[in-house]
């Protein structure tokens, strides 16, 4: 897993608002929740960041309830993070990009927040699809940029 430094997680004044799941290990499922807060002066709001930690041995579909919580960031529309094992964080990737393969899914997550879609240059649920099953969600200059 890349490694990240308070430093790193705390830029741009973004300061530690909740830790979920403790020091990763077996009783965890090897991945950490933190929640980020930030005071925006432009907006006069506080803003919010996820960033998930998922030390894992290999590749998993996006699924259950790791599927769900990814289905809740859209729907929220605050940034979120995804950090992975080095060895599988490519392979992750790919997982994110079969979800939008599936039309169904790919049609109700963009009805969730269209703005969050429309905000990486794509326009209409098949737009989606279409670069999903094309494979390109991967190398998509902003889309799948939230995998690391």
């Amino acid at each position: 897993m890349n490694l990240l430094t308070t430093t790193e997680l705390t830029q741009d004044g973004w300061e530690l608002t909740r830790l979920e799941g403790g020091i990763p290990g077996i009783g965890t499922g090897h991945q950490l929740d933190v929640l980020f807060k930030n005071f925006n002066p432009n907006t006069g709001v506080e803003e919010y960041k996820a960033v998930e930690m998922k030390i894992w041995d290999s590749a998993r579909s996006i699924s259950g309830s790791t599927y769900d919580q990814f289905e809740a960031y859209i729907t929220g529309g605050s940034p979120f993070e995804y950090y992975f094992s080095d060895h599988i964080s490519d392979a992750m990737k790919g997982q994110f990009q079969n979800v939008f393969k599936d039309t169904t899914k790919a049609s109700n997550l963009f009805a969730l927040n269209p703005g969050f879609f429309m905000s990486h240059e794509i326009a209409t649920p098949q737009m989606l699809v279409d670069l999903a099953n094309q494979g390109q969600l991967i190398n998509h200059p902003t889309f799948i940029n939230f995998v690391h």
